[in-house]
């Protein structure tokens, strides 16, 4: 084994570096927080996430095949500061943990890993410290609650979305191949072909269906917030909230529209 550590090998023989992903995954998820402000959170998550690969287990595993090597929760530990990195840090494979306790032992929670890692039973990763130079703390403002649900939930999709891009880019030797989407203004404008028939309502179900939409897509132009829509069932709210979503996107210049529903 030589004095380097590699995170990847690829069929026809070519090793990326632990170092190497570090800083391609750290660019990539800074570059995605940076829309919602993070910038700083998503280049720690992404320069951290794999220093458990820097261990002489992990090398055997990738080289020689054995048991599996625990190396999400050394970066959970080095950030501990944080919680929101050192809990996409811990989930970056298996998903976002649950807390569980704090005094939780040999549980998969996220206490009880970091248990295990404060007691000393993560296989040794100091080299992490000879390469990896981590730039200045990044700065977290108070967050609410709700706020820091979100923050967690995005930065965890940021940091996935950039380690899995940058393994890609080198297991296929430099190609990676992603969806571009349909433009927002494309999918307003097959929208409105599908609320067409709502212009001249025949009864008075759709009607009142009409005037929700109106009403609603006309106060898409306010100011960026949070928004509620009350509508009872059969009156067309899943069109009209979206409706309001692509109006507002398009005039604000946003980007995504994530849309979440409970079945």
């Amino acid at each position: 084994m030589d004095e380097k550590y590699y995170a990847h090998w690829s069929e026809d023989g070519r090793k990326q570096t632990v170092l190497a992903h570090l800083l391609c995954t750290a660019m990539l998820c800074a570059q995605f927080a940076e829309k919602f402000g993070e910038k700083a959170l998503g280049y720690w998550a992404g320069l951290l996430h794999d220093i458990g690969k820097f261990t002489q287990a992990f090398q055997k595993r990738l080289f020689c095949g054995g048991k599996k090597v625990d190396h999400s929760t050394a970066g959970a530990w080095e950030s501990k500061a944080y919680l929101p990195i050192s809990l996409c840090i811990m989930g970056h494979h298996s998903g976002l943990p649950d807390l569980g306790g704090r005094t939780d032992k040999g549980k998969p929670t996220y206490f009880g890993r970091m248990n295990k890692a404060k007691s000393g039973q993560l296989e040794p990763y100091d080299a992490w410290k000879q390469e990896v130079e981590l730039p200045q703390a990044p700065k977290m403002e108070p967050k609410t609650e709700l706020e820091l649900d979100f923050l967690i939930r995005m930065l965890y999709s940021c940091l996935v979305d950039a380690d899995w891009l940058d393994t890609e880019k080198f297991m296929s030797g430099g190609t990676v191949h992603r969806e571009p989407g349909v433009e927002l203004s494309e999918l307003q404008r097959r929208l409105n072909a599908h609320t067409d028939g709502w212009k001249n309502p025949k009864n008075d179900l759709n009607r009142r269906r009409s005037w929700i939409l109106n009403a609603v897509t006309e106060n898409a132009q306010a100011e960026k917030g949070l928004f509620t829509l009350s509508v009872p069932t059969g009156g067309g709210k899943t069109v009209t909230s979206m409706a309001f979503a692509l109006r507002h996107a398009l005039l604000w210049g946003q980007r995504r529209i994530i849309y979440i529903i409970p079945y």
